[in-house]
């Protein structure tokens, strides 16, 4: 989803009626980064102006949200007796998919943001949307395989997901975590109060609870899954037959040669 900043002429509003994309990623922000951009701001200017839409009396940015702060950064500061407690928006009609496909499209793009932020994101507007990884990437520009490795960093155990958030781990070492047998047990071990089959089996085929899937069709996935086992069990065994055969054959075939030989 990509907005043309000169879709409309930017307007001047009152930085107490700008709320934050209730779908945005970002969880925290860089003090010493927000203050680098304010003073960036009150040296250069505003070099792209925020959009967001208006509800009610309020305006919802749809990004932007550093350079917020950067502005009531800077009306904390000597710079305010020079600068209004305004911020210039572009204000557009935007649904609530179109908030979250534009918030996601800036937020994706930067190395910053923590890579539980991004798939916590990703699977919230997958599930919300009912979009496909494949879906996903053509929207958002990123190969789909990286949007499923991304989604599958939530798979990992609490601590380790910590530890990411935190940086204490990279993501090579958490792709590596996601690969131990244990990592799977762990994650179907019963959190709060009795083992719930059916959450389990949901997460196995789907690799999430959801709401959406009857127990018919939970069923019939995990018929399917299981016919498709068989049937790649009996491809292997019928190659393993004829890898037998061709070699009971090459080894008859030597004995027919070696008997031809002999008889000389």
């Amino acid at each position: 989803m990509n907005i043309s900043p000169g879709s409309k002429e930017p307007t001047q509003v009152s930085l107490a009626s700008i709320e934050d994309n209730p779908y945005q990623m970002r969880t925290s922000y860089d003090e010493s980064a927000l203050t680098a951009l304010a003073t960036s701001i009150h040296e250069v200017g505003l070099l792209q102006v925020p959009v967001a839409r208006k509800v009610g009396q309020k305006f919802q940015l749809a990004f932007g949200h550093r350079r917020k702060r950067a502005f009531e950064q800077l009306y904390r500061t000597d710079w305010a007796a020079i600068v209004s407690h305004t911020m210039p928006l572009i204000v557009l009609d935007l649904t609530d998919r179109e908030m979250f496909e534009i918030s996601l499209s800036e937020n994706l793009k930067r190395e910053d943001l923590s890579p539980i932020d991004k798939a916590t994101a990703l699977r919230k507007y997958m599930d919300a949307f009912g979009a496909t990884s494949r879906q996903a990437a053509q929207l958002f520009g990123i190969p789909e395989g990286t949007i499923r490795g991304t989604v599958r960093l939530l798979k990992l155990p609490e601590e380790s997901k910590q530890k990411l958030q935190n940086g204490q781990i990279s993501q090579s070492q958490a792709r590596r975590i996601l690969r131990k047998p244990e990592t799977d047990l762990k994650r179907l071990e019963p959190k709060d109060g009795p083992f719930n089959l059916r959450e389990k089996l949901m997460i196995l085929v789907y690799d999430r609870v959801r709401s959406d899937v009857s127990d018919e069709l939970l069923f019939k996935k995990i018929r399917e899954i299981a016919e498709q086992k068989k049937q790649l069990e009996r491809q292997v065994e019928m190659m393993n037959s004829r890898k037998l055969e061709s070699a009971k054959l090459g080894a008859t075939r030597q004995r027919i040669q070696h008997v031809s030989a002999s008889s000389r």
